[in-house]
């Protein structure tokens, strides 16, 4: 089974979240995976990052416009979006 121990939201709509992986900023986060919200609809976001906390219950939910090289800088749009997930928990 594929260890996951970030789940990092492209929230950012650059179309492309495979070459996001390999930056940099985010190469020290393995065992990740990034979910692309360009396109998608809030809800259908919701709904994937829901069944992917169900697959890797503790990984934790980033999003790459938070990752600052080595530190992690909180955003507004993305701590409503946790906020979202673990009233549906």
């Amino acid at each position: 089974m594929k260890q996951v121990k970030y789940i990092l939201v492209n929230e950012t709509g650059s179309a492309n979240a495979a070459g996001v992986g390999h930056c940099s900023r985010v190469s020290d986060f393995r065992h990740h995976t990034i979910v692309n919200s360009k396109g998608r609809s809030h809800q259908a976001l919701i709904n994937q990052l829901v069944s992917l906390r169900r697959q890797y219950p503790d990984a934790k939910i980033l999003g790459l416009g938070e990752i600052d090289g080595e530190n992690i800088r909180p955003s507004k749009a993305m701590n409503r979006l946790r906020r979202e997930l673990s009233d549906l928990e």
